[in-house]
């Protein structure tokens, strides 16, 4: 089996924050349904809001292709975050004292196999507390 991945990417850094990025993954083997090709665009940025607020947002999309038509490795579990899935996320952060943060946060994960037409989709909310040491 060989691997190839491959990337690039710009950040910003000025009255908001930007970072863009492209990743080229390759991954060729000699065992049926283990060779996966995938592209990746990504894109994080922040901005500070009035009343101490502060928005977080994280976006990717991916474009996989199975050469043999099919995927059969045992590492198609779909975890947050994966490369393999188109995902948006966004946090709204307040302070609330020195050391924590009262956030409301969103994001949603996909990811739709073009073969066979399956997709998957999933959607989370939350509000938490964060502290910071």
């Amino acid at each position: 089996d060989t691997a190839l991945l491959a990337g690039v990417g710009y950040t910003y850094k000025g009255p908001f924050t930007l970072a863009l990025g492209y990743a080229y993954q390759e991954v060729s083997s000699n065992s049926f349904g283990e060779s996966t090709r995938r592209h990746r665009l990504s894109a994080t940025a922040g901005v500070r809001l009035p009343a101490r607020l502060t928005l977080l947002a994280q976006g990717a999309l991916g474009l996989n292709v199975y050469p043999d038509r099919i995927y059969l490795s045992p590492e198609i579990i779909l975890l947050e975050d994966d490369e393999a899935q188109n995902t948006l996320s966004l946090r709204l952060v307040r302070p609330v004292s020195e050391r924590v943060d009262l956030e409301l946060s969103y994001a949603a994960y996909g990811t739709r196999l073009p073969e066979n037409g399956l997709s998957y989709f999933r959607q989370v909310g939350g509000v938490g507390l964060t502290w910071r040491p």
